[in-house]
């Protein structure tokens, strides 16, 4: 499995939001912006310790990289029939998300939306600033098909839109239910070929793998092919 990382690449402008946290003037490096856009409907109740665990483990993860700690902005959006923004893109030692609980329904199309703005919301802060990037990391995780599943195809038009301008790199992990063979065929409208299907319960191996990645993107060259962890420790096979 492989992704490219490409600083300073140029899109369209976008309309920024009103609020934001400013970048560090006194850090001239380039920034590895990661969103983690997680669904925390009832459905993952049992899960939740477990997954804010490990939320925390990905944060002292990356901290341990001296590179990575100067690069990596992450930004948190928990969903159920809402959104959160748990966290906004800030320095990987300032986030600190407070733990989440599960509950309600599943929307996921909003979330992705809302992630994808605040993306473009931030390269345009790193622009204004005259900062470089690399090509933004966006991880789904999801475990089950949302009750909004009508509005996928235009939500996944405009994620793949981002892909192919090179704006955005998308994993989608699927959990629970969202494992079985239909909802990953609904799931690849999103990626075709970065649908993930993760083992019972592997959050704390998820988290490490996607903390892992984030470091060897992060002290990578421009344009440089990156050859990423081994998922095995999380990655279900056995469909």
């Amino acid at each position: 499995m492989t992704a490219s990382a490409f600083p300073n690449y140029a899109d369209d402008d976008f309309d920024g939001m009103d609020d934001f946290i400013p970048i560090d003037d006194d850090n001239p490096s380039d920034r590895c912006p990661i969103a983690l856009v997680v669904d925390v409907s009832y459905s993952m109740d049992s899960d939740m310790e477990l997954l804010n665990q490990s939320i925390a483990k990905y944060r002292n993860t990356v901290m341990a990289d001296p590179v990575a700690t100067l690069r990596v902005e992450t930004a948190l959006i928990a969903f159920n029939q809402e959104i959160e923004v748990v966290s906004d893109f800030c320095p990987i030692e300032r986030f600190l998300p407070p733990p989440m609980r599960a509950s309600g329904g599943t929307r996921i199309c909003a979330p992705i939306e809302k992630a994808l703005d605040m993306l473009e919301a931030r390269k345009r802060v790193y622009r204004d600033s005259g900062i470089g990037y690399y090509r933004p990391w966006l991880f789904i995780l999801t475990d089950g098909i949302a009750s909004d599943a009508a509005l996928l195809p235009a939500t996944a038009a405009r994620l793949r839109a981002t892909e192919k301008a090179r704006g955005v790199t998308t994993f989608v992990i699927a959990a629970g239910d969202a494992r079985d063979a239909d909802s990953i065929n609904t799931l690849r409208q999103l990626s075709e070929d970065r649908v993930l299907p993760m083992k019972d319960a592997a959050y704390d191996s998820l988290l490490e793998w996607i903390a892992n990645s984030t470091v060897t993107a992060s002290n990578s060259g421009v344009g440089d092919q990156i050859q990423l962890p081994d998922p095995a420790a999380w990655l279900k096979v056995d469909l």
